[in-house]
């Protein structure tokens, strides 16, 4: 409980009261009241499942893996609708460290897809998106991650940006992170995959 001993707009008012108000000094001497805005940053596993889902929206718009007979059968055994039976297996691929799967969600392709190489497009206009892959993959997807330790590897849980082959090549935004120095990896994947390629570790200071 907030207990007040002086005025609250008093000339000696300093600090933040229930983390919510903040007291300041103000020009001439007086005081000025402001509420902080706290940063708005959606947690990096919240982003990933993000980046899984809209490639399960592409499979199904594109392909309609969703009508394939296992997805029917596990639909009709769980009163669900196609749509979801075919989302369910992705982000229980995802969450295993695996692609996400297409006609037979028990297939387990374990090739791995060349690897791509991660850098820092010097040409790229200040406060433009300036990471770059020095070649587009061919293959079906390619996931990006953002490790907070040379020694983390990319999952599940860190990943931030995801393309297929039939996206367009471009430039790609540094993450919203908590400013500090972070390290990008790109894993490329054969659809099915459970072995992705690994690329170099891009050093980057935010």
């Amino acid at each position: 409980m907030v207990k007040i001993t002086s005025p609250l707009m008093s000339r000696f008012a300093r600090g933040t009261l229930g983390s919510t108000l903040q007291f300041r000094g103000g020009p001439g001497g007086t005081i000025g009241l402001t509420r902080p805005t706290p940063k708005k940053t959606t947690p990096l596993a919240l982003v990933s499942n993000g980046v899984i889902v809209r490639f399960c929206t592409h499979m199904m718009t594109t392909y309609e893996i969703h009508k394939s007979p296992a997805y029917e059968t596990y639909a009709a055994e769980h009163v669900v609708t196609n749509r979801a039976a075919y989302l369910h297996f992705c982000l229980q691929h995802w969450r295993n460290g695996q692609m996400i799967p297409f006609e037979d969600p028990e297939l387990k392709d374990e090739t791995p897809a060349p690897a791509t190489t991660i850098s820092v497009d010097p040409t790229a206009p200040s406060g433009t998106p300036d990471i770059a892959i020095t070649y587009w993959p061919p293959e079906f997807f390619w996931t990006i991650h953002v490790l907070f330790s040379p020694t983390e590897i990319p999952g599940p849980k860190n990943c931030y940006r995801g393309f297929h082959f039939e996206d367009p090549e471009q430039l790609i935004p540094r993450p919203d992170v908590t400013p500090g120095t972070i390290w990008l990896q790109v894993q490329s994947w054969y659809i099915d995959s459970v072995n992705p390629s690994l690329s170099n570790k891009l050093e980057l200071v935010i």
